[in-house]
């Protein structure tokens, strides 16, 4: 599991890191990552992480 803060996440990291799931909290309409990808609310909440349990569960 890796955190990035305040760094933009590409399609090149994504590769070199063989990411899986990717969840971030900004919304940018014009990306398209090759790996499953979840944006949660801005302040996470328990829906949120119950979505990511799910998707890490379901892997």
């Amino acid at each position: 599991m890796t955190f990035l803060s305040n760094q933009r996440v590409t399609n090149d990291y994504i590769k070199e890191f063989e990411v899986d799931i990717l969840v971030k909290n900004y919304k940018e309409r014009y990306e398209h990552f090759d790996c499953e990808t979840y944006t949660c609310s801005r302040q996470s909440n328990a829906a949120d992480w119950d979505k990511v349990s799910q998707l890490v569960f379901d892997i």
